[in-house]
């Protein structure tokens, strides 16, 4: 199966969006299907893509699939599809930073790769001038904005996501905290930020916590990615309602 969409669907000009928003799975993408109205399913493979209304705003959902491959596969399709004006990665991540605990929010101010060689990177898109990918200013402020008119239950803190591919094993922690301090670690968020950052898009990146140092494994993050997710979302939709309706 192709990482990407289809030559006809990259071709087939979507509808005006406020945004576009970007999960992994299925489960992070749930709350935003359940607050979507006059939702319609546009695409099937590989990218799910659902276009309809969040808090009135006009908004285009993709559900990738995980990892950096299909992100940037898809960010790519979905960019050339839409040409929003903002892309938004909402979703989970594991916590780095021991001050984030279950269910807290991490808003990315930049966002790198824990994995990839840097001189790799530059070499695979020349014109590169730095391999950590800032969000969008005019995005963090209104977001800023947003959580201090209504502010959500869980505790959100800006600053660095690390992404990589593939859940990191203990051993592996010490050595990213020291590297790249971030937040929190996921598998999508860099490359989304980098296909962003090549396309001329505004980005930012809404994480939360599924595990921790504390609260760590597998079944860790079974139990608690949907209200990670849920998390997600609240902050999302806040920040929606900061967005112009008009394009």
């Amino acid at each position: 199966m192709p990482d990407a969409l289809s030559d006809s669907q990259i071709n087939d000009t979507g509808a005006a969006v406020a945004a576009c928003i970007f999960c992994a799975m299925k489960t992070e993408a749930g709350p935003f299907i359940e607050a979507m109205s006059q939702k319609r399913l546009v695409a099937k493979k590989p990218a799910r893509i659902y276009e309809g209304y969040i808090g009135g705003k006009p908004v285009a959902l993709a559900i990738s699939g995980v990892g950096t491959k299909k992100a940037a596969a898809n960010a790519k399709a979905l960019i050339g599809r839409y040409q929003p004006p903002c892309l938004v990665v909402s979703g989970t991540a594991g916590a780095m930073d021991t001050r984030m605990k279950i269910n807290d929010t991490a808003v990315a101010t930049e966002t790198v790769f824990h994995d990839r060689d840097e001189d790799a990177l530059r070499k695979e898109h020349p014109g590169l001038t730095s391999t950590a990918f800032n969000s969008d200013a005019s995005l963090l402020a209104s977001c800023k904005v947003a959580l201090e008119q209504k502010p959500p239950m869980q505790s959100v803190y800006f600053g660095r996501i690390a992404t990589g591919d593939s859940f990191v094993r203990e051993k592996y922690r010490a050595d990213i905290i020291e590297r790249i301090d971030p937040l929190c670690v996921d598998m999508e968020t860099a490359s989304v930020a980098l296909e962003c950052q090549l396309q001329g898009i505004p980005f930012l990146a809404v994480r939360s916590i599924t595990d921790s140092e504390e609260h760590s494994g597998v079944l860790t993050f079974i139990k608690n990615v949907r209200s990670a997710s849920e998390s997600s979302f609240k902050v999302v939709e806040t920040l929606l309602g900061e967005l112009p309706q008009k394009l």
